[in-house]
């Protein structure tokens, strides 16, 4: 994030003198928020980077020659894919659309259109992630080539080397998963990412499957679990913990009912209960399953076992 703030101030520095609306040295310092001994270093390394800014002493500020052009710069594939990743994750509310248009516009012959990430790809959230891991998933998403990986399944202890068609990054629940299509199952799935070693791209190609979008995927379960089904929920909350549910759009599905002694009946509908079942279970006592009846069931299954370990002694 450092490196992201400086490079950011370059390219305003620049805008400011290719403008002329560059100050001295000090009023630059006080307007970038930073000190005057930073600013002349900035200006050092923009020009040791190729931009021929150059001091004026008879103005005191810097300066760009009247007919002065920026060096083109030559990104590779990778370079530009993990640079609209690092972009994709810091734009909030949108401020860095522009700037990623741009960055697809660079070198069109490396990153022709249909090498591009699609933005039905992409939904992320800043986190800890590995590089190199993500640098293999996101340039296998822009070249359509099959990905092939050693997965680990905690649960089942056993691993397995998957081929997968990758169509996908998302972050859920404090983790990154890859949404790929698996053809023995024929269907999307989702790999927790800190699982996947040893990736390699494939030269085989693949299609992404018709009318992909991980924004309207994600949208229709409750966390990422998805089905063919439908379950209409309804759940009863006590007015202890009526605030914390009416104040959050949990779903867009969700339908609120408040009755007279401030409780409330939260009625949703989901492809998949087991996402919501835990999430019922963090609010203890304050919350009742009315419908549907079996997941009414599992939860007062839950709740004996629980009284079981609590009470075994």
């Amino acid at each position: 994030m450092k490196d992201y703030k400086k490079f950011q101030r370059w390219l305003n520095i620049l805008v400011d003198i290719k403008n002329d609306r560059c100050g001295t040295v000090k009023e630059m310092a006080v307007k970038y928020e930073v000190s005057e001994r930073t600013i002349s270093k900035d200006m050092k390394e923009l020009l040791e980077a190729g931009v021929p800014v150059y001091y004026d002493r008879k103005d005191k500020k810097y300066l760009l020659p009247q007919n002065a052009f920026l060096p083109p710069v030559n990104f590779s594939l990778t370079d530009c894919l993990m640079l609209k990743f690092l972009l994709s994750s810091i734009n909030q509310h949108g401020k860095l659309n522009t700037l990623i248009e741009k960055l697809n516009a660079i070198n069109p012959e490396k990153i022709s259109s249909e090498r591009k990430i699609p933005e039905t790809s992409v939904k992320m959230q800043m986190t800890q992630v590995k590089p190199q891991t993500l640098k293999f998933i996101y340039e296998s998403i822009a070249r359509k080539r099959k990905l092939k990986f050693t997965y680990t399944m905690p649960s089942a202890e056993r691993t397995f080397r998957i081929y997968v068609d990758p169509h996908g990054v998302c972050f859920v629940k404090r983790a990154w998963y890859l949404v790929a299509y698996y053809p023995p199952q024929e269907s999307l799935r989702f790999y927790r990412i800190n699982r996947m070693e040893n990736l390699e791209i494939l030269e085989d190609g693949f299609e992404m499957q018709k009318d992909f979008d991980l924004e309207i995927m994600l949208d229709d379960a409750w966390n990422m679990m998805l089905s063919d089904k439908e379950y209409e929920v309804k759940i009863s909350f006590t007015k202890d913990v009526a605030y914390l549910i009416k104040e959050v759009e949990w779903h867009k599905t969700q339908n609120i009912i408040e009755n007279e002694d401030g409780s409330i009946l939260f009625e949703v509908t989901v492809p998949e209960v087991n996402e919501l079942r835990y999430w019922i279970l963090s609010f203890a006592q304050n919350a009742e399953v009315m419908e549907p009846e079996f997941l009414r069931n599992l939860i007062k299954d839950d709740v004996q076992k629980m009284h079981d370990k609590y009470y075994k002694n």
